[in-house]
C-alpha cells in the first residue's frame, strides 16, 4: 500500500475522492451501507446518541455519526488501518 501511494499519491486522493463523490452523489447508497452494518455498530449508535428517538436531532445525529464511521472505514481500507 505504500508503494502506491508513493508511486501515485494523486491517484490514492482521487480514489479516496471518487469514493466520497459517489456517496454525496446517492444517499441511497449510503443508506444502503448503514443498512448492511451489523446490529452491534446500529447499537453503539443508539447508546451515543444523546437525542430522543424519533427526534429530528437523534435523526442528524445518527446520519452524521454514521457517516463519520463508514469514512473512517473507507480510509482506513485506503490506508491501511
Amino acid at each position: 500500500m505504500v508503494i502506491l501511494i508513493w508511486d501515485d499519491p494523486a491517484g490514492f486522493v482521487g480514489g479516496i475522492g471518487s469514493i466520497a463523490g459517489a456517496l454525496a452523489a446517492d444517499p441511497g447508497l449510503m443508506a444502503e451501507l448503514i443498512a448492511s452494518l451489523p446490529e452491534s455498530m446500529k447499537e453503539r449508535q443508539r447508546i451515543e446518541n444523546p437525542y430522543m428517538p424519533g427526534t429530528g436531532y437523534y435523526e442528524k445525529y445518527a446520519t452524521g455519526w454514521y457517516s463519520g464511521y463508514i469514512a473512517f472505514q473507507i480510509v482506513t481500507t485506503f490506508c491501511g488501518g
